[in-house]
């Protein structure tokens, strides 16, 4: 019975190594195929553009974990969210995108947010309420990015985007508000940018010159015209 045992159990040993050779041989496939974050995503747009979305989100959570940079990591959670709402699964796309903006800074917060309002926009009707929490939520974003801003540009951007929430929902009061500090920055971009104090009165001024009548431009010789033969280099078009 002992070596009755023993000789059936070998073979069922030998079996489970070379399932798992066979197992780790394939994920270690699997990984050569999204050697980086381009690859993973070239892979998910093809299985995209083929209806393939499980494949699609799959290579997306791939490309999620190979960036390097915060720019990449969102774009790539950006595009996933579209992916699950091109398979009918709008509502799972925002709850991702709301879950991921609990770990990101203020920066991916706005970017994920922004990205889970147009989800809701794009839904129209069924998503119009998440549509305006979404916004309510941004406003604030918004808001706390104005405060924090030191450049006057980053400034003026923060204050019309919360702005524009504001009008999106009806709140007049609010969005009055955010344009007047829009209007308060100083050192924005042209269209809000105050002009420099006026020069102190006591100042003496020079005298303004006359204006001079300006001379005529000077005559210049006509350029002969040399027609150059059909055919040559000179008279043909390069392609477009």
């Amino acid at each position: 019975m002992k070596s009755a045992f023993h000789a059936t159990r070998l073979p069922l040993c030998i079996a489970h190594r070379a399932l798992c050779i066979l197992l780790s041989s394939l994920a270690l496939a699997a990984l050569a195929d999204y050697p980086d974050w381009s690859a993973a995503r070239k892979a998910a747009m093809d299985f995209s553009r083929g209806k393939q979305y499980d494949k699609a989100v799959a290579a997306y959570d791939e490309a999620i974990a190979l960036a390097k940079a915060e720019a990449p990591r969102l774009d790539a959670i950006c595009w996933r969210a579209d992916v699950l709402a091109n398979a009918g699964k709008r509502a799972d796309a925002i709850a991702d995108l709301r879950a991921r903006a609990a770990a990101e800074g203020l920066g991916g917060k706005i970017r994920l947010f922004s990205k889970a309002a147009d989800l809701a926009r794009l839904g129209k009707e069924a998503f119009a309420d998440e549509q305006n929490a979404l916004r309510a939520e941004l406003a604030v974003l918004h808001g706390e990015a104005f405060e924090a801003a030191a450049d006057p540009v980053a400034k003026q951007r923060s204050a019309m985007s919360r702005a524009a929430c504001y009008e999106a929902l009806g709140d007049s009061t609010n969005a009055v508000a955010s344009y007047e500090a829009l209007l308060a920055i100083t050192n924005g971009t042209a269209g809000t940018r105050k002009p420099p104090a006026a020069a102190s009165s006591t100042a003496p001024r020079r005298p303004s010159p006359s204006p001079a009548t300006p001379s005529p431009p000077p005559l210049r010789a006509p350029t002969p015209r040399t027609s150059s033969p059909r055919g040559t280099a000179s008279a043909r078009r390069s392609p477009p």
